[in-house]
């Protein structure tokens, strides 16, 4: 994050590219910057999925709902957002 030509190619590269906005979002916060930056790259999903033209009849109908949430490996624990 500090360093943007330090990022790593391929596909990973860009799954840290796309997390680094929520990251950026929730560095000065002084908190666990790894839990805030997922909670706000999640939140930030839903919005965008939300937001698809694809999706934004069901979601007005009812008929879907986005939910947001995060898998813990090591704890097996669900965090819906």
């Amino acid at each position: 994050m500090k360093d943007p030509a330090k990022l790593p190619s391929g596909p990973l590269g860009g799954l840290v590219s796309a997390l680094l906005p929520a990251a950026r979002e929730v560095e000065d916060r002084g908190a666990d910057i790894y839990a805030a930056a997922l909670e706000a790259h999640i939140r930030s999903v839903v919005a965008t999925l939300e937001k698809t033209p694809s999706l934004t009849g069901p979601i007005a109908q009812g008929k879907l709902r986005v939910v947001g949430a995060s898998y813990d490996l090591a704890t097996g624990q669900v965090q819906v957002y």
